[in-house]
C-alpha cells in the first residue's frame, strides 16, 4: 500500500513537470521569435508565426522524449548538481538541432538567428523550472522558523566540507542552521569560496573568527588528517564556548557515506597523537587464570582498575599492595563483593 502511494506521488510530480515543460517549450518558441524582433510583436512576420505553430506539436513531442531519455524526469532536483546541469544543456542543444532539421525538412521559414535564441531561452527556462522548487524550499526554510539560528564554522576546506554544506542546505531534517565560514591551513584556499561560504583563515584565526561571527558550533571536517593535527585543533576549539563535532575517518569519505548524520561529538580517541589500540583483554588475561598475582599500587586509579580486570579472569589469588591502606581496603571490599570466590 505504501509503495502504491509513493508511486502515485512520483507519477503526479512527473506529470506536473511534463506540463511545465510543455509550457516552457511553447514559451521558448514564442520568446525566441520575439527576441529576434526586439520584443515587438508588430514586427513579426506572420509566415514565421505560422511556421512555428505548424511545427509546435512535433517540437513538443521530440523535446519531451529527449528530456525523458536524458533523465530530466528521474532526477531528485533538490540534490541537483553539475551532472543535472550537463543533462539540461545537452537536452536543449539536441532539441534545438532537431527543430532546426525539422523546419528545414518541412520547408518552414524562420529567421536564422531564431534557433540560437530558442535554444538559449529553452535552456534558462528549463533550468529555472527545475531549480525553482529548490529555491522556494530554501526561502521557506529561512523564513519558516524564527527560533535561534545555529551558526557553524567548518574546519577543513576539502570535499567533506563541500558535502556537509550541501546537505545542511538541502536536508529536510535540518533547520535554523547556517554555515558562516570555513577554516583551512592551505594558503592557496584563503579568500576562496566553497558553495558561497568563504575560507576566512587558518587555525590561528579560529578564536577570533568565532567571536567575530558569533559561531556556536564547530565541525571538524578533515577525515584524512593525522590524529595529532586533530588534537591540536581540538585544543584550540576548546578555548571557545562552541559545541564541537567531528567527521569520521577517510573511509567514509571514500565510500561516499559522508553526511551530516555521520557527525559525532569529539571523543578521547580523537585527541590521541596516534591511532587508538584495540586490546584483546581475554586473550592477554588468559594466562592469569589459577595464578597468584601481585599488584603494586593496587589502590590507585590505574592499579584498582587493573585489579578489577584481573579479578574478572579468575586468578588463584590476588595480592594488593599500596602505601595508602584505605585505598587498598576499598578495592579489596569491592572485589570481595563482586568476586566472593576470590
Amino acid at each position: 500500500m505504501a509503495r502504491k502511494i509513493i508511486d502515485s506521488k512520483l507519477a503526479f510530480r512527473r506529470i506536473c513537470l511534463i506540463l511545465c515543460d510543455v509550457a516552457v517549450i511553447i514559451a521558448a518558441s514564442a520568446l525566441g521569435l520575439l527576441l529576434r524582433f526586439d520584443l515587438n510583436p508588430s514586427k513579426v512576420e506572420m509566415r514565421f508565426v505560422e511556421s512555428l505553430w505548424q511545427y509546435l506539436p512535433i517540437n513538443i513531442i521530440c523535446t519531451l522524449i529527449i528530456f525523458y531519455i536524458l533523465k530530466l524526469y528521474h532526477s531528485i532536483w533538490r540534490f541537483a548538481g553539475i551532472v543535472e546541469m550537463q543533462n539540461v544543456t545537452a537536452a536543449c542543444i539536441m532539441s534545438t538541432l532537431i527543430q532546426f532539421s525539422g523546419l528545414k525538412i518541412m520547408d518552414l521559414p524562420v529567421p536564422r538567428s531564431y534557433h540560437f535564441l530558442y535554444g538559449g531561452v529553452l535552456f534558462f527556462l528549463t533550468l529555472g523550472n527545475r531549480f525553482a522548487y529548490r529555491t522556494i524550499r530554501y526561502i521557506r526554510k529561512l523564513l519558516g522558523n524564527k527560533s535561534e539560528i545555529k551558526r557553524i564554522m567548518i574546519i577543513g576546506g576539502g570535499n567533506a566540507a563541500n558535502v556537509i554544506i550541501r546537505e545542511i542546505r538541502t536536508s529536510e531534517h535540518i533547520s535554523n542552521t547556517t554555515v558562516k565560514c570555513i577554516i583551512d591551513d592551505d594558503p592557496l584556499k584563503q579568500g576562496t569560496y566553497i558553495q558561497g561560504v568563504k575560507v576566512v583563515g587558518t587555525r590561528d584565526n579560529i578564536i577570533e573568527t568565532v567571536n567575530l561571527l558569533n559561531i556556536n558550533e564547530i565541525i571538524i571536517a578533515m577525515p584524512s588528517v593525522a590524529k595529532k593535527t586533530i588534537r591540536e585543533i581540538v585544543e584550540i576549539c576548546n578555548q571557545t564556548d562552541c559545541s564541537l563535532k567531528i567527521l569520521p575517518g577517510v573511509y567514509q569519505l571514500m565510500s561516499g557515506e559522508v553526511s551530516v548524520s555521520q557527525l559525532r561529538d569529539v571523543q578521547v580517541e580523537d585527541l590521541l597523537g596516534r591511532d587508538s589500540i584495540k586490546v584483546d583483554l581475554d586473550a592477554i588475561m588468559g594466562y592469569v587464570k589459577d595464578k597468584v598475582v601481585l599488584v603494586t599500587g593496587g589502590g590507585g586509579s590505574i592499579g584498582s582498575e587493573l585489579c578489577r580486570q584481573l579479578a574478572a579472569h579468575r586468578p588463584k589469588q590476588l595480592i594488593i599492595i599500596d602505601i595508602y591502606e584505605n585505598n587498598a581496603y576499598d578495592i579489596q571490599q569491592e572485589l570481595k563483593s563482586h568476586y566472593p570466590e576470590l
